[in-house]
């Protein structure tokens, strides 16, 4: 990675952001128009990128902005402290008692829900923030006595007045001049820029910030928008994003920028307001980094998504310097963040890894439960190869697991893990996998590859290589395997004896609840496991779930 990031024993603050920060009112299930009561919070685009990175990764992170001296202004400074972001660097303006001068932006913001979709209604004319000037701001205090190795700033601050966007540049500049790290979301909004000029204005102002920017985040419409760099072969709604076109576009925006180290940009497709496709890639060194893909995502809030992939991206450029590892952290983070409410993210730095690590949230927990069925020799892999005892780029999770697997501490790719073995259990990325590595496996190997909708390779192609048994989560092939196989039987046991905890003990008895459906005579290489709607199911997995939980001591009934 070229990113030249500051010591942080010679820095006070791992980042800080510059932007507004406003108090969001929230109906809660309801609506604007008839709610007759509200939750408050705070948020900002920029803003949250901090809060994130402070609560939920640990870093020391503060904000610059500013604030109408009123009630109001110290609640939202209240909510700034709860996440624990530090307040120092806010401008304090006083208040004429009616806001005519200046006040603080206010977003009603309700969530949508199925075919509704969100809807929000700022309320932020002449606030404290758009009124913030470049010489308000003592810069090389900050960034050169202080220290900052991060600064994150957006287009949504930049757009808000004439004065905000030359505070942007002379924040970038002073950042760069001191050697640090700056991050920009393009984050395009047609009504922010229509009173002070318009497109053209946007553009104007973006292509002098882009100067200075290292990582720089924002999807086709924002560089189309915002730098004129236009994305080939998209759609006119703009629906999906043509990768091979946003790639070229980068090669683009590169030879303009060349101070640009990192893109990145999420990828959503929304089917409802609380069901979404969510994913993301970044570009760095030259190379494209797509990220895992989390289908059918449900959706609580999907305010703040993008601003928590960008603090979970720039914790691991920040950590781990590794494109594919930043990229996988701000999906998690940003996914994690759309369940719960309000504009910032709720989430632990464990959670993130549970659900952004190949070897993590499933994967771990099919090892684990292998481990517990019997199986002695379990090697894992994660996106940078074999996970081994002692590999000190190991997190948490990754190093509780290598003491337990990897029994002969073997080192190396995927593709050298899969070199004499039995089975291979995908849950991981498209395409990973090829003919030659399963030809590599033991005599008449089985593969479960599970990646959806595309396989870690596909089971016409992993049985040409030699495959005895081929299992994948498509409907269009044999053996397919999902979770309505053991959820709703797992979930009746447990219901029917009131089970404070659904434990190992019932997890091994569906197992074999399942595998009992198919008897010996049935058996062959098409036929492994029943049929996703096989209708036995749900009651030949319940009365074993119940039996097991009853004998763990978990039953309360």
């Amino acid at each position: 990675m070229q990113l030249e990031l500051k010591r942080p024993e010679d820095c006070m603050f791992d980042e800080i952001s510059l932007g507004e920060i406003m108090l969001r009112l929230d109906p809660g299930a309801g609506r604007i128009k008839n709610s007759r009561s509200f939750t408050a919070w705070e948020g900002g685009g920029e803003y949250n990128v901090a809060r994130g990175l402070r609560r939920c990764f640990g870093l020391r992170t503060a904000v610059i902005t500013a604030l109408a001296d009123n009630e109001v202004g110290r609640l939202i400074e209240d909510f700034i402290l709860q996440g624990g972001v530090d307040t120092s660097f806010i401008k304090w303006m006083s208040y004429d008692g009616i806001g005519r001068n200046v006040r603080n932006g206010l977003n009603f913001t309700e969530r949508g829900y199925g075919i509704r979709g969100a809807v929000g209604v700022s309320d932020r004319g002449n606030t404290a923030a758009s009124q913030l000037r470049a010489e308000d701001v003592d810069w090389d205090y900050i960034f050169g006595k202080l220290g900052v190795r991060w600064l994150h700033t957006g287009g949504i601050f930049a757009a808000l007045s004439e004065t905000s966007a030359q505070t942007v540049i002379a924040a970038v500049k002073k950042a760069k001049e001191y050697g640090t790290v700056v991050s920009y979301d393009l984050n395009y909004r047609p009504s922010l820029w229509k009173g002070i000029g318009g497109q053209e204005k946007a553009q104007q102002v973006n292509r002098e910030i882009a100067k200075y920017i290292d990582v720089m985040i924002g999807n086709e419409e924002d560089f189309t928008a915002c730098l004129g760099l236009e994305v080939e072969g998209n759609d006119a709604g703009l629906k999906k994003l043509n990768v091979d076109g946003y790639c070229k576009m980068i090669e683009n925006a590169v030879k303009v920028y060349p101070n640009f180290k990192v893109v990145a940009t999420t990828l959503r497709t929304v089917k409802t307001a609380t069901v979404n496709d969510w994913s993301a890639i970044c570009w760095a060194d030259g190379k494209l980094y797509e990220g895992m893909k989390l289908d059918s995502l449900e959706i609580f809030d999907r305010v703040g998504g993008g601003d928590s992939f960008a603090s979970g991206l720039i914790y691991g450029l920040m950590t781990e310097g590794d494109p594919r590892y930043a990229v996988n952290c701000g999906i998690a983070h940003g996914a994690l963040a759309m369940t719960t409410p309000g504009d910032t993210s709720m989430a632990s730095k464990r959670e993130v890894e549970a659900v952004m690590n190949g070897a993590g949230a499933a994967g771990i927990a099919i090892a684990k439960h292998l481990l517990n069925m019997g199986v002695k020799n379990i090697t894992l892999c994660d996106s940078k190869g074999i996970i081994c005892k002692g590999d000190e780029r190991l997190n948490a999770v990754k190093r509780e697991m290598a003491e337990i697997t990897n029994l002969e501490h073997m080192t190396g790719t995927l593709a050298d893990a899969m070199k004499g073995a039995d089975v291979f259990l995908g849950i991981s990325a498209a395409g990973c996998v090829s003919e030659e590595m399963v030809a590599s496996m033991a005599k008449d190997p089985i593969l479960f590859a599970m990646a959806n909708p595309t396989p870690e390779i596909m089971p016409d192609l992993a049985k040409k290589a030699g495959a005895a048994v081929v299992g994948t989560g498509r409907s269009d092939f044999p053996n397919q395997i999902n979770n309505v196989l053991a959820f709703p039987g797992i979930f009746r046991g447990a219901l029917d004896c009131r089970a404070s905890d659904i434990n190992e003990e019932m997890k091994v008895a569906a197992s074999f609840a399942i595998a009992s459906l198919v008897s010996d005579s049935e058996l062959n290489a098409d036929y492994i496991l029943p049929e996703a709607f096989d209708k036995r199911i749900g009651k030949t997995v319940a009365e074993p779930v119940k039996k097991a939980a009853i004998e763990t001591g978990v039953a309360r009934i």
